[in-house]
């Protein structure tokens, strides 16, 4: 959080047909607060006010002014500026952007698949298939089935006929003739990309926007003295997602020394205490999480003149005399949005093509290897 103040002014004395005045510039700003310091992840409570003018000398004259006669000053020591604005923001337009932001979240679906996308299908496909040939290449060996075993292992040797080969289902002749271990290693590779790719909740953000607006107005108030602009606005963001508390807690982002442990296991048991990090993790993803929802609130306030050329009995020959424009910004964070009970539905992660097949495939891997 800030707060501070900035002034340039560089306005100088002027006296004209209308008397003392100045001309120049001038621009100040004043702000107190700003966005989070640390993770720069959401807003915090922010005002800020910014005026800007350009004051120049305005060439006038008056209808019941000989043609020749042209009259100088400037606009606030000649005509006092304009009238002002009726314009009030009200509990009912507050009301209605609450209505605008439930209408645009209702019926809004979440879809995992998307969050997903093809890298993450393809890493689920190669975690099924990997877990799949694994296990069938295990229970190949046990019924020695050597061929059968070489096949799922992708192994084709001249000489199926490996001695031994039924009676070793751990160590150095696993690991360096059959193959299993490069798809623990792919189950592994694929298991840290899905992880990363899905680990970060779904979410979405919506946002809506009122404005009111009225012409400001001279102070003789003809309908030909428009000089300027009110606008209010206000801007409501609301962000939906998930709640992922367990996610890093399953431990798929630390990598596993395979071969150190393959190479020393004196049994296969450790292979089912590393798929169940895995099966742990589709299982709870599947799974679609308790939405939590948190946004902001912004205010404008902003009038801006736009130049004035007739007002009354009077004519301004050079109507770009006179520049102004005064901001005013509110930001407010939301934690609850008060009536608003709409909630979008999930497509969740059990209809991306694929998951149950690799959940599937890793929970069998995992109960034949801890027998």
């Amino acid at each position: 959080m800030s707060s501070g103040n900035y002034l340039r002014n560089n306005l100088q004395p002027y006296h004209g047909y209308c008397g003392w005045s100045s001309i120049g510039d001038r621009y100040e700003k004043t702000w107190s607060g700003g966005d989070d310091p640390i993770k720069h992840s959401k807003p915090n409570s922010y005002t800020m006010r910014a005026t800007e003018q350009r004051v120049g000398i305005c060439l006038w004259r008056s209808y019941y002014d000989p043609p020749d006669v042209v009259n100088t000053g400037t606009w606030g020591s000649c005509f006092g500026g304009g009238q002002p604005s009726s314009l009030v923001w009200s509990s009912n337009d507050d009301l209605n952007l609450l209505n605008k932001l439930g209408e645009s979240i209702k019926g809004h679906t979440f879809n995992a698949a998307v969050s997903v996308g093809a890298e993450g299908r393809e890493a689920l496909s190669q975690i099924a298939g990997a877990a799949e040939s694994l296990v069938y290449g295990m229970r190949s060996l046990r019924h020695k089935n050597i061929k059968g075993a070489l096949d799922a292992f992708g192994l084709h040797p001249k000489n199926e006929a490996i001695v031994g080969l039924h009676k070793s289902l751990s160590g150095k002749v696993l690991a360096t003739q059959l193959g299993w271990l490069p798809l623990m290693g792919d189950i592994q590779s694929a298991s840290e990309a899905l992880f990363a790719l899905t680990s970060n909740p779904m979410s979405a953000t919506f946002t809506v926007k009122r404005q009111l607006r009225e012409p400001l107005y001279a102070y003789s108030g003809d309908a030909g003295s428009q000089f300027g602009e009110h606008i209010l606005s206000k801007r409501l963001s609301w962000t939906l997602s998930e709640e992922l508390s367990w996610a890093e807690s399953l431990g798929l982002s630390n990598c596993w020394d395979i071969a150190d442990m393959a190479w020393n296991a004196t049994s296969l048991s450790f292979i089912a205490d590393w798929f169940i990090p895995i099966g742990s993790y589709l299982s709870a993803r599947s799974v679609v999480n308790v939405l939590k929802g948190s946004g902001f609130s912004t205010f404008y306030d902003r009038r801006q003149t736009q130049g004035i050329q007739k007002f009354g009995p009077f004519i301004v020959m050079n109507p770009e005399c006179h520049w102004y424009k005064d901001l005013h910004i509110t930001r407010v964070p939301l934690s609850s949005l008060s009536g608003l009970v709409a909630l979008p539905k999930f497509k969740d992660f059990s209809s991306v093509p694929n998951w149950k097949r690799a959940l599937t495939a890793v929970t069998l891997a995992t109960q034949m290897f801890a027998k």
